[in-house]
């Protein structure tokens, strides 16, 4: 008998903008409803299907070469990958971006679209991002320390205290 385990998790970054994340790696989808196109290290695979059918077709478009990292590979990873990628000590000697540098992205992207679209809550956050409780509450905590956002007021509510110059620019 064999068992395997199966990870995915899927961040909704825009409308039509997804980071997929999974044991295999981290990809980035475009598209919605009926067509798709996936960038990933093993290249760009198109799919297009009947949504609700279970039928669809998919072809790989462009094989990326062995070796040269595509830009899904760039991508933030959450904190849920964090501690796979510690336990590896083979990934942070590649030249690769390390665990931490990813996250400080996340919590950049993270702190351009609170600010951006002016709601500071956590719930916000997990249904933006997909994440958990703790991970958005973490990413919260973190932009009151920064000052980016208000301390909750007595009802919970926070306000966004800087405007987008005040911030960083984000990595390409």
């Amino acid at each position: 008998m064999n068992v395997g385990f199966r990870f995915r998790q899927v961040l909704r970054v825009f409308p039509g903008l997804r980071l997929n994340l999974s044991k295999s790696g981290v990809s980035t989808s475009l598209g919605g409803h009926g067509a798709t196109v996936n960038l990933s290290k093993r290249g760009i695979r198109g799919t297009v299907g009947l949504p609700g059918s279970g039928l669809s077709y998919s072809k790989m478009l462009l094989r990326s070469a062995g070796g040269v990292p595509s830009p899904a590979s760039r991508m933030i990873k959450p904190e849920s990958l964090r501690e796979q990628e510690e336990c590896d000590p083979a990934t942070s000697q590649t030249g690769e971006k390390t665990s931490q540098q990813m996250l400080d992205e996340l919590y950049l992207l993270t702190a351009h679209l609170v600010v951006e679209s002016k709601k500071a809550s956590i719930s916000w956050l997990q249904r933006q991002l997909r994440i958990g409780y703790i991970e958005a509450a973490e990413l919260m905590e973190k932009m009151e320390a920064d000052g980016i956002v208000s301390p909750p007021d007595r009802i919970g509510r926070r306000e966004v205290l800087v405007g987008i110059q005040d911030l960083p620019e984000l990595p390409e």
